[in-house]
């Protein structure tokens, strides 16, 4: 309810919910948007955006501007994650990666935990795009 109505009121201005294919960023232009973030959606199974996406984030944000992805650290542990991409992004000048950083409590419910029900950590990853 609460982004509802910062929406409501101009605070935020462009939502948009993808089904976690990089084709769904297609219908969104170049250089759009000086900050994305995302929350609990990254790197959770195959089907969930991971490093794939990362380049088609960078292509909507603006150049300057910031990808800040925070995640269940544990879900970076899966060997089907494709870090390569995040160098090849850096050595292109694509974008700039700042270190990592884990902070604790990410759920504080380990009942719910998703993985083995202990309260996790979560992995923090953020971005400069910087073309």
């Amino acid at each position: 309810k609460q982004w509802y109505q910062r929406r409501v009121r101009g605070v935020f201005q462009r939502i948009y919910i993808t089904s976690g294919l990089p084709s769904d960023l297609d219908m969104l232009p170049d250089n759009t948007y000086d900050l994305i973030t995302s929350c609990g959606t990254f790197f959770v199974t195959r089907s969930h955006p991971g490093t794939e996406f990362i380049e088609h984030l960078c292509r909507i944000t603006k150049p300057g501007g910031h990808i800040v992805i925070v995640t269940n650290e544990q879900y970076t542990a899966y060997d089907f994650h494709r870090w390569d991409i995040i160098e090849d992004l850096e050595k292109r000048g694509i974008m700039e990666r700042f270190p990592e950083k884990k902070i604790p409590g990410y759920r504080l419910n380990g009942a719910i935990g998703d993985v083995d029900s202990v309260i996790p950590n979560a992995q923090v990853f953020i971005y400069k795009v910087l073309q």
